[in-house]
């Protein structure tokens, strides 16, 4: 008789089971992470912005920025009016009131907090 080497179908289920147990349990942690991570851009957008605004305050003897120039003057931008919208992802979104600029609204609808307007995170000027 003959000796063969090897896993037998039982050997098997169980690997392949508990390979999709920890999956299941691997795969919703990741999702919800790169949500977070799109909330880390607008908070950092948002930062960026704050940025902007005290440099052009400081070069400009306290004279408040127009939303335009405060825009313009963050580089991963890319500005249409009083709007702007993210260089490297389009659907960073970024809207602007007042003129000077006085509210800003940074948002994604792709975030897992700030997905549109209304729960933007909003930067106010004085």
């Amino acid at each position: 008789m003959k000796k063969t080497t090897g896993f037998t179908l039982v050997e098997l289920a169980i690997v392949i089971v508990i390979i999709g147990v920890l999956a299941a349990v691997a795969v919703p942690r990741f999702l919800s992470t790169t949500g977070s991570a799109i909330d880390a851009q607008v908070e950092a957008t948002a930062s960026a912005i704050k940025s902007a605004y005290a440099i052009y305050l400081a070069e400009n003897k306290g004279e408040k920025p127009t939303c335009n120039e405060l825009l313009s003057s963050v580089g991963e931008l890319t500005v249409k009016g009083d709007k702007a919208t993210g260089t490297k992802d389009a659907n960073l979104k970024v809207d602007c009131d007042g003129n000077p600029a006085s509210d800003v609204y940074v948002f994604n609808p792709n975030a897992k907090t700030y997905t549109k307007k209304s729960s933007a995170y909003h930067v106010k000027f004085q």
